[in-house]
């Protein structure tokens, strides 16, 4: 069963508070609002470990033989499921289900950051 996990950037503190499901209203903080976004985890992880949230930028790789497709991407929630969307031409498709990199061990993932602490890795290479 996926663990419930969240994540929610305050942009007043510069600063991303994570809680789990657990007791959940208990841990909400006081200061999120309608306005405050507010991210799932997907329940993967990436290629070291790290667990991968929505918001999260990656860096993608599909290995098939002498094929390489890979570049940044953006993890989004979207028609009731993550996706991997991406932000620069070294990944050749648009909008991918993240479940493909679960499923497919020719697919690696790795999390390099998110688009409130990094905001300058969403420019891509089009």
């Amino acid at each position: 069963m996926r663990e419930i996990k969240f994540r929610a950037w305050d942009d007043v503190r510069n600063k991303m508070y994570f809680w789990d499901g657990t007791g959940l209203g208990q841990a909400i903080p006081h200061w999120i609002d309608k306005k405050t976004p507010i991210m799932q985890f997907t329940g993967l992880r990436d290629k070291n470990g790290k667990e991968i949230f929505e918001g999260d930028i990656v860096y993608c790789e599909v290995e098939r033989g002498k094929w390489k497709n890979k570049g940044k991407a953006v993890i989004t929630w979207d028609m009731l499921m993550f996706n991997v969307e991406r932000l620069d031409e070294g990944l050749t498709e648009e909008y991918e289900s993240l479940g493909n990199f679960e499923d497919d061990e020719s697919y690696k993932i790795e999390v390099i950051g998110n688009i409130y602490e990094n905001p300058e890795l969403l420019e891509g290479e089009k």
